[in-house]
């Protein structure tokens, strides 16, 4: 028998569809903790904290945690062979970007692990290509009958950004 990981609440059913995140946080989180990780920011948020550039080729693995008497943490990263001298010149300003990112004096020092970065963690946005007035007009269109403005202003951007990536793929 399976044991239920995530159980919501009558209110939460009665308000409709959850956010993903608030459902995944519950689940992850003692499996993160194990690894190090108490807060999942590190890993939602490593592109915006190293650079584009860099996150494709370097991935957090463990954060170790400081004592008392030597505060700030390790970070153990996975670095790819071809792009480790560089990440490697560039820790000074990764240690600042993370702490800034973090708050406090989070890391005070990275160790380097080579290998290969699998493919999940090489993340990259695609670059989506701008509407056509014709094709925003349309999205206007379906959206119009939609009388709360917060709303329909969502449903637009939501509705532009699907018509984006349909139009990458």
């Amino acid at each position: 028998m399976s044991k239920r990981l995530y159980k919501a609440s009558k209110a939460q059913k009665k308000l409709g569809p959850m956010r993903l995140d608030r459902m995944v946080r519950p689940i992850a989180k003692p499996m993160l903790k194990k690894f190090g990780f108490q807060e999942l920011h590190l890993f939602e948020h490593w592109q915006e904290i190293v650079g584009t550039d860099l996150s494709s080729d370097c991935v957090p693995l463990k954060y170790a945690r400081g004592t008392a008497r030597q505060p700030g943490g390790t970070l153990l990263m996975r670095v790819s062979g071809h792009r480790a001298l560089e990440v490697q010149h560039s820790l000074p300003q990764i240690i600042d970007r993370i702490n800034r990112f973090l708050g406090g004096a989070a890391v005070n020092r990275i160790r380097l692990v080579q290998g290969p970065v699998d493919q999940e963690s090489r993340h990259r946005p695609h670059r989506l290509q701008p509407l056509t007035p014709h094709q925003k007009q349309a999205v206007i269109d379906q959206t119009k009958d939609i009388e709360n403005d917060g709303l329909q202003r969502a449903m637009q951007r939501f509705g532009e950004r699907v018509r984006q990536k349909q139009g990458a793929e």
